[in-house]
């Protein structure tokens, strides 16, 4: 391909995250300095029924004005937006990845977004979940910067996200889905788990699927190199 055919990336965060989570892996992405990397901001509101499709269709058409299509990774909520994205535009999307996300839904969450709206989070449990006990004794960039974007949450976005993700459901569509995919998936991630991810990863023509040992639903984030290699090699496949 040449550069002005070369797909450009697109990187969707997940809840309470910020696009700032991706830096360490676009450093590491070939067209970084070329300004072809997106990493928009995703802020759910109450005003739409359907958040992750609606968020997605602002991005559908963004994307349909630019020159090519885009590698698409999405974390967590990201990634629901991504199965959006994927499915709405599947002339826009090169490839696919997808970690620790599911197309199903995870109805416990939508108690967890009444305790966020009305009680102080224990940022501490939450990073318990998302990394390894080997990743918080080390300290690293990516357990910093959970804990300092828990104590800095906007608690409503993130309890509308939380319920958005809460019904969220594409399962019966996603074998619609046409682009190289790539699934993420963490050893102990207790909501976006292997066994979903492995159900997700059955409904897409031939998609597949790594698990990563001993890892949370953070955890991709600790190692970028070991990240971007993986986004990588499923961009390969495009």
């Amino acid at each position: 391909m040449s550069a002005s055919t070369t797909p450009g990336w697109l990187l969707l965060h997940g809840v309470p995250l910020s696009p700032a989570v991706w830096a360490p892996l676009v450093q590491r992405l070939p067209a970084a300095t070329a300004g072809d990397v997106a990493t928009p901001t995703l802020v759910a509101t109450e005003s739409s029924p359907d958040v992750q499709a609606e968020l997605a269709r602002n991005l559908i058409n963004e994307a349909r004005q630019g020159p090519r299509p885009v590698h698409v990774v999405g974390h967590s909520f990201g990634g629901q937006v991504a199965l959006e994205f994927a499915l709405g535009a599947p002339e826009s999307v090169a490839s696919l990845t997808l970690m620790c996300t599911r197309d199903t839904p995870f109805p416990a969450f939508a108690q967890l977004a009444e305790t966020v709206r009305g009680a102080p989070v224990d940022a501490s449990a939450s990073v318990r979940r998302w990394f390894s006990a080997a990743e918080i004794a080390a300290d690293g960039p990516a357990v910093r910067y959970a804990r300092d974007t828990l104590d800095q949450a906007d608690r409503a976005e993130w309890a509308i996200a939380l319920t958005a993700i809460s019904r969220f459901d594409c399962s019966a569509r996603t074998a619609a889905i046409s682009a190289p995919t790539t699934l993420i998936a963490a050893e102990h991630d207790p909501v976006a788990t292997v066994t979903a991810m492995r159900g997700m990863c059955g409904r897409i023509a031939g998609a597949r699927m790594t698990v990563l040992a001993d890892a949370g639903h953070m955890s991709p984030f600790s190692d970028p190199n070991r990240l971007a290699h993986l986004v990588l090699e499923s961009a390969g496949r495009a």
